[in-house]
């Protein structure tokens, strides 16, 4: 059974690997999608350090200025899953 997180988990990932396989309009078109899910979800949120999420979105940002879109995904797949599911392994 999947939960929330897991599904927000490999929504991150599915964003980082088309960023990273230079599929970068489809990510950033979806960026916005799944990065609601994450803020307009208290069941998520209520678990997450607030501040880190604030630090990884305002690197995120940074990174989609400069169009560092290997950075991005990092911030997505590493960083990000780690803040709202601490206990993800990631691969």
């Amino acid at each position: 059974m999947t939960t929330q997180i897991d599904d927000l988990a490999k929504d991150l990932k599915l964003l980082a690997t088309q960023l990273r396989t230079n599929d970068d309009y489809t990510a950033l078109d979806n960026i916005q999608d799944v990065l609601s899910k994450l803020t307009s979800n208290p069941d998520i949120l209520i678990n997450c350090n607030i501040n880190m999420i604030s630090n990884i979105i305002a690197a995120m940002q940074e990174c989609q200025a400069k169009r560092d879109w290997l950075g991005l995904a990092d911030y997505l797949e590493y960083d990000l899953i780690r803040v709202i599911n601490p206990q993800t392994k990631i691969s």
